[in-house]
């Protein structure tokens, strides 16, 4: 089986986009790390309950989407996110805050967490946090606390 899922991880290289919407998905195997020209995933109306660490290994990745799904936990360490993601969408989840590693997604322009369970956005952010970012989407959250970021 482990040779059939390599010859299967070398005929997937090429992908630039991965479409898994509406399945039974709770995750990503590791081997989707071999898909170093993804570019686009997305993973909306599945069973995934926290943001897959895989796509951290995506050098190229600058779409993921995962809304309508279950996600609660987001890894602390995003990997190459931090310098390729442009645009997370995560909304419709259970998120309970907005994680720190966030933050640290440089070149993020489009943040979407509405319809969450997020209560406040802002405490603990470092100076320079969202360098990029265009828009912010928390709606629909139940939002008690701002702070603006400093």
């Amino acid at each position: 089986e482990g040779q059939m899922l390599e010859e299967e991880g070398v005929a997937y290289r090429s992908l630039i986009s991965l479409d898994l919407r509406n399945n039974d998905i709770a995750s990503l195997r590791e081997e989707v790390s071999a898909m170093q020209g993804l570019r686009v995933v997305l993973m909306c109306h599945n069973d995934v309950k926290e943001l897959p660490v895989v796509i951290g290994q995506l050098p190229n990745l600058t779409f993921f989407a995962a809304t309508h799904n279950k996600i609660r936990h987001v890894p602390a360490d995003l990997g190459f996110l931090r310098r390729s993601l442009r645009t997370l969408r995560l909304d419709n989840n259970n998120l309970e805050s907005v994680p720190a590693a966030f933050a640290s997604l440089q070149a993020l322009e489009e943040l979407f967490l509405d319809q969450n369970r997020i209560s406040e956005f802002g405490a603990g952010l470092l100076p320079g946090a969202f360098p990029a970012l265009k828009r912010l989407f928390l709606n629909d959250n139940g939002l008690s606390k701002w702070i603006s970021p400093p």
